[in-house]
């Protein structure tokens, strides 16, 4: 059974670790490996540690409290809409249900806020990610942006779902 609760301080270490954990297994051929290879969950844990969302953090653990998933939400600017920023579940752990409950968790949490709009936005080649979403009533919108990692463009499509 998957166990979701609210991130606390003593956790962004091992969040740091399994966001680029995640990062290098799912964007490997999306996002050039030099980018992936330099990430370092150290320095993303210091940064971490400083920084402050205006929503929030749920993990889920297994029994021993070991964290196996991430997902961090929060308000994304138009009123009654809300943003899921990341969603990471450690590599191996992935189809085991993880993801599923951190997200049915996040929709639930903001549910309770009036939230009419959930989005998000998904690496256009990250395919695996895109059904996941699209299972869970997301679909994308027509926004796409484009970032660059390492001299090589990278498009993030836009998707969304009513909430309730």
């Amino acid at each position: 059974m998957v166990e979701v609760r609210r991130m606390v301080p003593e956790d962004v270490a091992e969040i740091s670790r399994l966001r680029v954990a995640g990062w290098q297994a799912a964007y490997r051929g999306i996002i050039p490996d030099s980018y992936l290879d330099a990430m370092d969950a150290e320095a993303d844990a210091r940064q971490r540690a400083t920084w402050r969302s205006k929503g929030i953090d749920l993990v889920a653990h297994d029994e021993k409290e070991s964290l196996t998933g991430w997902c961090c939400s929060g308000p994304a600017g138009a009123a009654g809409h809300t943003e899921i920023f990341t969603l990471y579940v450690r590599p191996e752990l992935i189809g085991s249900g993880i993801g599923a409950a951190l997200l049915a968790a996040t929709h639930r949490h903001w549910t309770a806020f009036d939230v009419e709009v959930f989005q998000l936005w998904v690496l256009r080649g990250n395919k695996a990610a895109r059904r996941f979403y699209e299972r869970f009533g997301y679909a994308p919108d027509g926004t796409v942006e484009t970032y660059e990692y390492d001299g090589v463009a990278v498009e993030e499509v836009r998707y969304r779902r009513p909430a309730g």
